[in-house]
């Protein structure tokens, strides 16, 4: 059997075993943890793969992207939903497809480095089939761990290619697989420091003596250029792509700040996150070792005691000086272990953002590669000069079997959300986020008796915004809406500039009839997130409620911005005009609605109305102006004119009736008072402002009346309006 022959069929094994072993992802339903922000509730993803989203997934100061910067990940997900929609299943089987592509890369990259077929086999398949692994394929919002290992294995067969040969289109192929690796998760910031090591074992381009079978392939070491040593030349050639990697750092945490899931040190203490960073080491070997007790949330521990970060030391520093000892025998050891301990730190915690776990089995998918090969090879290496050649075999079969046994058992926890969450309380009783998220799922589903024990119990393991918010909702739906508004409240206190919270505490003070501070909040809300069309629409309706028709019209105005096509808001803007009495303006906004909407009843009744209204006006305005006429001296019916003008929108005119009492009765301080109630609704600040100063000047007593007139609201910011109500209180 020819040496092609036994690769294709050994990817053919990898990649069938792979699929059948995950192929039950196929029935199962998205995860609410996660896969709502990457898919189903992302209306950029959701929409698939357009111009407009293509983008959004490039800019990396999205204020609502709720992750870091990913961009290609973000189109493999639009991509997903352009082909399958949001059928769960097709994109977990994407999932599963992209990992068993992995298998195959991890398994040519290494046969191809080092010439070894069986040991580059076994080192794949305890790849594809470590239950550790389960998360990256199983979660579709880890598109982006598997992905991104795509284009790192491509990098390094590139490398491989480029190492045989070294020319410059070969050189860009890697940069080509590196970018687009970077841009799907920035895990491969560490590659370079790993094609360094590939530099000393398997390739052997400095520092060791190439086998047998690799000097059938590696034609050259690294040649001398221009007195450049070969050790200096491969640490210049991975600077483009160091580069590359300080520019998607910069960028990934751009986008986090931006989006604002960067964690304080003040959430979690830097001594701490250094001393989980050593013990996850220790904990990481257990998992690959004895991988039981999986969960998809590790809390941080309140502290990490003394002995296990020194126990965590002494073992990695054994295995390190033990790595060093054996280098020549073993190269691939030391290899292995570097590759292991590097490719963690990105995500051992130093640095974190959004919700971070103390360790996560997801995060081991590129790190056990190292430990991977590095035991196969040692293992075989040490059996082939004993007469237990085949035992490496048998106990690596053993051990697969293991493996694919417990991958059946650990798997349909993945299934839903009740079995998923409901598990993470199982193997693990202090894991707050899955008590908060089946607590959501029982919400969700209208149980909140016992969404509100499940909230409760994750408060108590972990006091957090989120958590007080889903509380707050609790008794919100269950009209305790005091308790409601404690809650919102108390979430605030962690996340002051949370828009969510503040609008919902906003609908909690509505309910108790609160409306100052209700007004208050939907503001703030608005002024963090001014495109919320729910808040934009409450605001407005409260409001309305409160006879402010005119600040109401301009939040209508601002949904109708968001949402052009919205006939329902339409009208409620005509009904704000209405109520301001600018009767045209609010028949435009009703007769544009009937235009596409003719039988929408709210819409024919306003249209009925404001032109019946303005009838009656437009006819005692005739009738009063005729009076005037023969008694022109009259400021009753001047008064009168200036108020129907006024209300029908028409402010020049009644302006100009005002102006008429001011030359009639140039000390009555009401005049002028008046006069800057209209200038300020047409926003002529300054000449409001010296109206008020005049009627002030000439004995302005109604002080209750200057605090509460909506005319005046454009100029209750300035200073002058300010000290006379502090003079006035």
């Amino acid at each position: 059997m020819t040496e092609r022959y036994k690769v294709t069929i050994i990817c053919l094994c990898l990649a069938i075993t792979t699929l059948t072993v995950y192929w039950q992802v196929e029935s199962h339903e998205f995860i609410h943890f996660d896969d709502d922000i990457y898919v189903f509730n992302n209306p950029h993803v959701k929409d698939g793969f357009t111009a407009k989203n293509l983008l959004w997934a490039f800019n990396p100061i999205i204020p609502d992207s709720q992750t870091y910067w990913h961009p290609i990940t973000w189109i493999s997900h639009m991509v997903d939903c352009q082909l399958f929609g949001l059928n769960a299943g097709r994109h977990h089987l994407m999932n599963l497809f992209i990992h068993a592509i992995n298998v195959v890369l991890l398994f040519i990259v290494l046969r191809q480095a080092t010439g070894a077929l069986w040991r580059s086999a076994i080192v794949a398949a305890l790849f594809a089939l470590h239950p550790v692994n389960i998360d990256s394929v199983a979660w579709v919002a880890e598109r982006k761990n598997i992905l991104s290992t795509t284009f790192w294995l491509l990098t390094m067969y590139a490398y491989i290619f480029y190492a045989q040969h070294m020319t410059l289109s070969r050189y860009l192929l890697i940069v080509f697989f590196f970018v687009l690796g970077l841009l799907s998760k920035p895990m491969l910031v560490t590659l370079p420091f790993v094609l360094l090591l590939m530099d000393y074992w398997p390739l052997g381009r400095v520092g060791f003596p190439l086998s047998n079978n690799q000097r059938m392939m590696f034609t050259r070491t690294v040649p001398k250029v221009k007195d450049i040593s070969p050790y200096l030349l491969v640490v210049i050639e991975k600077i483009p792509l160091l580069a590359g990697a300080m520019v998607t750092i910069y960028l990934s945490s751009l986008s986090i700040n931006t989006a604002g899931i960067s964690i304080s040190r003040e959430v979690i203490p830097m001594n701490l996150r250094i001393s989980n960073a050593i013990v996850s080491y220790a904990l990481y070997i257990g998992k690959l070792i004895w991988p039981v007790n999986l969960n998809f949330f590790y809390p941080y521990p309140n502290f990490v005691p003394v002995w296990q970060v020194m126990g965590s030391i002494v073992l990695l520093s054994a295995v390190s000086i033990l790595a060093l000892l054996f280098y020549k025998r073993y190269p691939y050891v030391i290899i292995g272990w570097l590759w292991f301990l590097g490719t963690f730190v990105p995500v051992l915690g130093i640095m974190q953002g959004g919700l971070w776990p103390a360790i996560a089995e997801r995060w081991a998918y590129v790190p056990f590669i190292g430990i991977f090969f590095a035991t196969v090879w040692m293992f075989s290496d040490v059996l082939k000069s004993t007469p237990l050649k085949l035992t490496g075999m048998g106990v690596a079969t053993v051990v697969l079997i293991l493996y694919i046994i417990r991958i059946s058992y650990q798997l349909p926890f993945w299934k839903d959300d009740f079995t998923f969450f409901k598990h993470g309380i199982i193997t693990n009783p202090k894991n707050y986020v899955a008590y908060g998220n089946l607590g959501t799922f029982y919400f969700f589903n209208g149980q909140y008796g016992k969404a509100l024990i499940y909230d409760t119990e994750s408060l108590r393991l972990h006091p957090s915004s989120t958590i007080h918010s889903n509380i707050g909702n609790i008794f919100y739906k269950i009209n305790k809406y005091r308790e409601a508004e404690t809650h919102f409240r108390e979430g605030l206190r962690y996340t002051p500039n949370d828009w969510k919270l503040h609008g919902f505490l906003g609908c909690a003070l509505a309910e108790q009839m609160k409306f100052k501070d209700a007004i208050y909040e939907y503001k703030t809300a608005l002024a963090i997130k001014p495109d919320s069309v729910d808040y934009n629409y409450r605001l407005a309706s409260l409001l309305m409620k409160l006879g402010n028709a005119v600040e109401a019209a301009r939040y209508y105005r601002k949904i109708l911005e968001l949402m052009p096509d919205n006939f329902q808001v339409r009208t409620k803007l005509g009904n704000a005009y209405a109520a301001e009495n600018k009767f045209d303006a609010a028949a435009r906004e009703y007769e544009g609605v009937l235009r596409f909407h003719p039988d929408f009843q709210y819409a024919l009744l306003g249209l009925s109305s404001v032109r019946a209204r303005k009838i009656k006006i437009d006819e005692n305005i005739m009738a009063l102006e005729s009076m005037l006429e023969s008694k022109p001296g009259d400021l009753q019916i001047v008064y009168k004119l200036v108020v129907l003008y006024a209300g029908k929108g028409d402010y020049e005119k009644a302006l100009s009736y005002l102006n008429r009492m001011a030359a009639a009765q140039p000390d009555n301080p009401d005049v002028y008072y008046n006069i800057a109630c209209l200038k300020s609704k047409e926003s002529k600040v300054d000449e409001a402002m010296d109206s008020l100063r005049t009627a002030i000047g000439k004995g302005f007593k109604k002080w209750d009346m200057l605090k509460k007139d909506r005319d005046l609201e454009n100029i209750r910011s300035t200073a002058f309006f300010k000290n006379i109500l502090e003079l006035h209180p």
